[in-house]
């Protein structure tokens, strides 16, 4: 199954692209349309797991027919229905004429006309999903117009209860009608072909012929969308290019969803779709091409390098970004995923959202760019230690995989130099306790000091409690204080040893500060000398000054 509704977890474009394909090249190996038709409604119903998938075919005086279908056992067969709804005709057929999509999830609660809502109920449906089959009329009809023509609907119902139909499965539904456009006008121009060669001489008929099986052969038309030919006409089974070119994603343009593949090697735009040149505020796709995007921030460049090694391993990552296109803010919900282009050239295929955006406050938005730009490294992991959340200065710092493509390791406590004070740290958290610490961990630069903040908090997904973690490059003061304690350690050793010297000499010693007039330093010899005995055990004390010890050393000055 393509589409993971209840598990949440994410499909991103490529998956979609790869499936689009797999499909392209089955139904682009056949020329006759009821074939075609057959792959198409089999292959939906089986990736979004729907209980019936149809073809509705629009017939010249208004009404329709069920040209082709797959549905699930125990729902009543509709193929081959003829179907003429007033209600349709009026309110849908202009709406898909012009592209839209038709959205039901539950005929229950969605706003519908009572004759229409009459035929869905009839025809066992209780949810569907409507995209429009638009051709040109010049490709089906032999009419010198590219007015699109609407051919027929795409459909895809849900019959056993109400669904809520996800922005990738609309999407791929498109994609599926704009293949399947592609198809029909190959077939047409081939029933086209067969026919005149019915008037050539018999030499002429076999060399048209001829011609007419490339296509199904070596399947190179210029205007196939999603699919390139990478195989010999001998080889029967899928093999998928290795990288995508320019060509292969036309398709795309039709989505109105912001698509674009970012270059992070060479650090440029390399393809964007029409909805992504809004976002882009580029007037057209050269112009987004040919800007400058080399001019990006080192944490910025941490991420994206982090983002390659997750694509090497075909992970999906999704993130809120903040972009900058001429200077203006643009805050989207982005799905990246890596996508190989030109050389094999691992490049980023970026789907951007602005709907769970625009529902964030300001206040919001520039917090999560503070977390993104800052030097303090921020971590959250779950109380068994696996990552959850990790900004770039602690990516650039540990480079970790973040859930849920890590492993079930304690990546937390494996950071520990001392294990012992990490497994300190796991015991006392799950009671509330908050740690400030000075410790040794294995980092991208080898081992570190680092000052870490460790207390627990709660997941704002799942409310579960969680760790997190704030952390400071401590190792050039560390580095710093060590030098201090051994220079501050060897002057005590010196110390020490002049103070034995002097102490068995029999010359007086005695030290004073100028500035301050304290007794810095004396021996035994010099008190005795002077007469003061009496006062040494103050003076080691520190209560007297050398302007104290005067009075008692005037009658050994005047002698």
């Amino acid at each position: 199954m393509l589409f993971n509704r209840l598990s949440g977890s994410e499909i991103d474009l490529k998956q979609i692209l790869d499936r689009i394909r797999m499909l392209a090249d089955q139904i682009h190996q056949s020329l006759e349309v009821s074939e075609i038709l057959k792959i198409i409604v089999s292959e939906v119903r089986k990736t979004l797991e729907s209980d019936r998938a149809i073809i509705y075919r629009f017939l010249p005086k208004g009404d329709g027919v069920i040209a082709e279908e797959s549905v699930s056992h125990g729902l009543k067969p509709i193929l081959g229905q003829l179907i003429y709804d007033p209600c349709f005709n009026a309110t849908w057929v202009e709406r898909y004429r012009d592209g839209s999509v038709g959205v039901i999830e539950d005929i229950h609660t969605t706003t519908l006309d009572p004759c229409y809502k009459k035929l869905l109920t009839d025809l066992q449906i209780r949810a569907n999903l409507v995209v429009p089959i638009l051709v040109n009329n010049q490709e089906i009809d032999v009419v010198s117009s590219t007015y699109p023509h609407l051919w027929g609907l795409l459909v895809a119902h849900q019959c056993s209860g109400s669904r809520q139909w996800s922005s990738l499965e609309i999407e791929y539904l498109q994609l599926v009608a704009a293949e399947l456009r592609i198809a029909l006008g190959e077939a047409e121009r081939h029933q086209r072909r067969a026919t005149f060669c019915q008037t050539l001489t018999p030499q002429l008929n076999q060399n048209l012929k001829n011609l007419t099986v490339q296509p199904k052969l070596k399947l190179t038309s210029i205007k196939r969308t999603l699919y390139k030919n990478f195989r010999e006409s001998t080889i029967t089974k899928t093999i998928l290019p290795k990288n995508i070119s320019v060509a292969d994603l036309i398709a795309f343009d039709r989505l109105q969803t912001p698509v674009w593949i970012y270059d992070i090697q060479n650090l440029q735009m390399w393809w964007a779709n029409q909805s992504a040149l809004h976002i882009w505020n580029a007037q057209s796709r050269e112009e987004l091409l040919s800007r400058n995007f080399s001019d990006v921030s080192e944490s910025t460049h941490t991420r994206m390098q982090s983002y390659l090694q997750e694509f090497q391993q075909g992970k999906t990552i999704t993130e809120n970004w903040t972009f900058y296109p001429e200077g203006k803010p643009v805050s989207l919900r982005c799905i990246f995923s890596g996508i190989q282009i030109e050389q094999g050239r691992m490049a980023m295929l970026v789907e951007g959202s602005t709907e769970i955006i625009n529902q964030i406050d300001r206040e919001t938005l520039r917090s999560i760019e503070a977390l993104r730009h800052t030097t303090v490294m921020i971590s959250l992991y779950t109380m068994d230690g696996v990552p959850l959340m990790q900004n770039p200065a602690a990516l650039r710092c540990y480079r970790d995989t973040l859930y849920p493509n890590s492993s079930a390791e304690n990546i937390f406590l494996s950071h520990f130099v001392d294990k012992s004070v990490g497994q300190q740290v796991m015991k006392a958290i799950p009671f509330g306790e908050a740690f400030s610490i000075e410790a040794q961990v294995f980092t991208t630069e080898g081992i570190q000091w680092h000052g870490m903040d460790i207390r627990s908090t709660r997941d704002p997904v799942t409310g579960n409690s969680i760790i997190l973690v704030n952390e400071k490059n401590i190792t050039k003061q560390q580095a710093a204080l060590q030098e201090h304690q051994r220079a501050e350690s060897e002057f005590r050793w010196r110390e020490a040893l002049l103070r034995s010297m002097t102490e068995t000499s029999l010359l007086g010693f005695f030290v004073v500060d100028n500035r301050t007039d304290e007794i810095l330093y004396f021996n035994h010899h010099f008190c005795k000398i002077w007469g003061i005995e009496h006062l040494e055990d103050q003076m080691r004390l520190g209560a007297l000054k050398n302007n104290d010890i005067i009075p008692d050393c005037i009658s050994s000055i005047v002698n």
